[in-house]
């Protein structure tokens, strides 16, 4: 993959980067994933999973690689995102 390769900016700018973490409901299984979006200044929206585990009192990150999200249109305002 090219994100990966070159890196999730790829010749462009950081316009916005947020992390989410979403629990699910207790008829579903109940716990937590989360992950991050990153907002170029191209237009290209990428996200990533990723979490957290605990062991001998270090909590330790760790997150799959970026990829695209296709259904965004290339809009670069980041007010916009927070919309859908």
């Amino acid at each position: 993959m090219t994100e990966r390769a070159t890196g999730p900016l790829d010749g462009a700018e950081v316009v916005a980067h947020w992390g989410f973490v979403y629990d699910y409901d207790t008829d579903r299984g109940g716990g937590f994933v989360s992950g991050q979006f990153l907002l170029r200044s191209d237009g290209v929206l990428l996200w990533r999973m990723g979490g957290s585990s605990y062991h001998d009192g270090m909590s330790t990150w760790s997150f799959r690689a970026w990829e695209p999200v296709s259904w965004w249109p290339g809009e670069t305002n980041p007010i916009a995102l927070c919309a859908c």
